[in-house]
C-alpha cells in the first residue's frame, strides 16, 4: 500500500519515537543491533503496525504470535493512529517550551537523580545508562522537576499529553522488560556519547519538535560540565561500611552501589558484586552491610552488577565469555532479573558484545566463563567502550585476548562452567558463601547526576 509524503513522514516520525531511526514504507532496517519492521505501513483507517525486535527472526507478520514464538527476544509491539500524530506532537512540543523556559542547573540535577528510573532500551554495558528511555517516563519526570510552574498548570499539560498518547497508541504488547513500555520512546544522551551530533541529526531530518531537540542540547552541556568532587576514604563499623560528604557533594549523587571485592594471593583484585542496597542521606553520607555471600553457578560465584531497579524488579548485568553448543568463544553480557514471582532470580537472556547484540538464550551444552571487573588502585574499575572491545582484526580468537587469568587487561577470568543439564539445575542460580573472609574488600561505586562513574577506594574488614 502507498501512503502520501505527509503520512509516511509522520510515520518516520513514529518510528524515530519508538526507535530512534527512520523507517521507510513497509520497510526494514538495523540501527545499532536493534531490527524494525513495519509489515504494512497504513491502512485504510490510518494505522500503522510497528514491530521492534532484537536481531533477525521468523516471527510471522499475522500479529498471531503466542509466547513460544517470542521465547528468545525483547519486543515491543504497537498500533499506530497515524491520524492521531499531529494532536500528540502538538501538546508534546508546549511541554518541551514550558520546560526549556524554566528548567535550571538544579532541576537537571534533580533529573540525574531520578533517571535510573526510566524504563531503558537498546544494549549497554555493566556501567554504562540506556540512552534510549521510555518516553512517558520521561516527560513525566521532567514535568515534575518544573518548580517554576503552577501545579495545576502542570497536571494538565501531563494529563493532555497523556490522554493524546492513548490516542495515539492504541495497542500495544511487550515482552521482557521490567515495566511494561508505553509503546514510544525518546533519546536522552550521556556524557560519553561521542555520536551525539549525528544522533541529533536524525530528530533534525525529520524536523521532530524543535523544543525537545533544544532541551536535550542544553542538557548535554550541563552533562559536560567538569565538578570537583572529593570523595573521602570510607570506614566499617558493625559490618556497615560508611562514606561521609559535605551535602552539595550528596545532592549531585544520582546512583550509589555497594562493590565487594575478593583479591586473590598474587594480589588482583576483583569486582564480585555492585548492589544499590545502599542508603543514601543527603545530609552527608552512604550506608550499606557488608555482604559475604554471593549469587553464582555451579559452585563459582559470578559478578553481578546492578542495572535497573524498579518498583518490581532487578536487573543485574553479569560480565561472561560464552560459547553455544558447537559454537566459539564470544564476549557477552548475561542479564539476571529477580522480582517477587524470582527470588532466587533467573537468567532471561545473553547479549553478545562482539556481535551486534545477537541475543542468546542459555542452554544444554553450552559453556561460560565468568568474568571480573579488575580494580586498578589508582583509577578504580576501567571498562572499554563497546566499541573498543571489539577486536581490530576479526581473525582474532577470543582466548588470543587472554593472558593467563586476565582477559582483555579488563577482567579477571573465573573457570569453564559447563551447562550439560538444564533438568539437573546447571543454569540456576545458587548463594554461595566465601570462607575467607579476609580475601574481602569493601568500596562504593557513585553515578553522578552527569552520569560519570566514580569509584572510592577499598578497604577491608
Amino acid at each position: 500500500m502507498k501512503m502520501n509524503k505527509k503520512k509516511a513522514g509522520i510515520a518516520g516520525a513514529l518510528a524515530v519515537l519508538l526507535t530512534g531511526t527512520a523507517l521507510a514504507a513497509g520497510g526494514t532496517l538495523k540501527r545499532e543491533g536493534v531490527k524494525v519492521q513495519s509489515y504494512e505501513s497504513l491502512d485504510e483507517a490510518g494505522y500503522c503496525t510497528v514491530l521492534v525486535y532484537m536481531d533477525g527472526s521468523d516471527l510471522e507478520s499475522d500479529y498471531g504470535m503466542g509466547d513460544s514464538d517470542l521465547k528468545d527476544y525483547k519486543l515491543t509491539l504497537s498500533l499506530i493512529n497515524v491520524n492521531a500524530y499531529e494532536n500528540f506532537h502538538n501538546i508534546f512540543h508546549k511541554l518541551m517550551s514550558n520546560l526549556n523556559e524554566k528548567l535550571s542547573e538544579e532541576e537537571y540535577q534533580k533529573l540525574g537523580q531520578q533517571r535510573s528510573m526510566f524504563l531503558g532500551f537498546g544494549s549497554r554495558s555493566e556501567s554504562s545508562v540506556p540512552e534510549q528511555v521510555d518516553m512517558m517516563d520521561l516527560c513525566k519526570m521532567m514535568a515534575s522537576l518544573d518548580i517554576n510552574m503552577k501545579a495545576a498548570d502542570d497536571e494538565v499539560t501531563v494529563s493532555s499529553l497523556e490522554k493524546a498518547y492513548s490516542d495515539l497508541v492504541v495497542y500495544s504488547v511487550s515482552k521482557g522488560y521490567s515495566a511494561l513500555p508505553c509503546g514510544l520512546s525518546l533519546y536522552i544522551p550521556s556524557p560519553d556519547n561521542e555520536w551525539f551530533i549525528n544522533d541529533m541529526k536524525v530528530y533534525d531530518n525529520l524536523n521532530f519538535c524543535e523544543e525537545y531537540r533544544k532541551l536535550m542540547v542544553d542538557y548535554k552541556t550541563y552533562l559536560m560540565k567538569e565538578d570537583e568532587i572529593e570523595w573521602r576514604e570510607p570506614s566499617i563499623e558493625d559490618n556497615y561500611i560508611w562514606l561521609t560528604m559535605d551535602s552539595d557533594d550528596a545532592d549531585n549523587i544520582a546512583d550509589a552501589y555497594l562493590a565487594t571485592y575478593k583479591s586473590e594471593e598474587d594480589g588482583t583484585v576483583y569486582l564480585l558484586s555492585a548492589d544499590g542496597d545502599v542508603i543514601l542521606n543527603r545530609s552527608g553520607y552512604l550506608k550499606a552491610k557488608t555482604e559475604s555471600v554471593f549469587w553464582g553457578l555451579k559452585g563459582q560465584p559470578i559478578s553481578m552488577i546492578e542495572s535497573i531497579d524498579s518498583e518490581y524488579q532487578t536487573e543485574y548485568i553479569s560480565p561472561i565469555l560464552y560459547k553455544r553448543k558447537g559454537g566459539e568463544w564470544e564476549q557477552c553480557n548475561m542479564y539476571i532479573l529477580f522480582s517477587d514471582d524470582v527470588p532466587d532470580g533467573e537468567i532471561t537472556s545473553i547479549t553478545s558484545v562482539e556481535v551486534d547484540k545477537q541475543i542468546y538464550e542459555l542452554g544444554e551444552g553450552d559453556e561460560l566463563i565468568p568474568l571480573y571487573p579488575l580494580y586498578q588502585f589508582d583509577e578504580g574499575i576501567s571498562l572499554k567502550k563497546e566499541d573498543e572491545q571489539k577486536p581490530a582484526d576479526s581473525d582474532i580468537g577470543i582466548m588470543e585476548k587472554s593472558e593467563g587469568k586476565i582477559f582483555d587487561r579488563s577482567y579477571y577470568m573465573g573457570n569453564v562452567i559447563d551447562i550439560k543439564s538444564l533438568e539437573a539445575g546447571d543454569g540456576d542460580l545458587e548463594k554461595i558463601s566465601i570462607i575467607d573472609k579476609e580475601q574481602l574488600k569493601y568500596g562504593f561505586m557513585i553515578r553522578d547526576t552527569k552520569m560519570n562513574m566514580y569509584y572510592t577506594d577499598i578497604i577491608e574488614k
